[in-house]
């Protein structure tokens, strides 16, 4: 009876490493696809701030007479344009 419970622990030990294995790669897997949508949201939005900072910067470049940062400015401006057009 202790031999086969010694016999039965130790294929258990060596077949845990290869379905261990098996759960990791389809956890990482499930994560990778996930944050596929949330990338390319971002990117969506990023394209939009800074086509709106061009825009900005193309309309208004004589700036530095009045002590505004147009980076600052057209990236604040940007950012509420994109969100607003969602």
């Amino acid at each position: 009876m202790m031999q086969k419970n010694s016999k039965l622990k130790e294929t258990i030990r060596e077949n845990i490493y290869p379905f261990l294995l098996l759960v990791a790669t389809i956890s990482l897997s499930s994560i990778a696809l996930s944050i596929i949508p949330i990338s390319n949201g971002a990117r969506l939005k990023n394209s939009c701030i800074t086509s709106a900072k061009k825009s900005l910067k193309y309309k208004n470049p004589e700036t530095k007479e009045y002590g505004i940062n147009l980076d600052e400015l057209a990236s604040i401006e940007g950012y509420r344009f994109c969100l607003q057009s969602q």
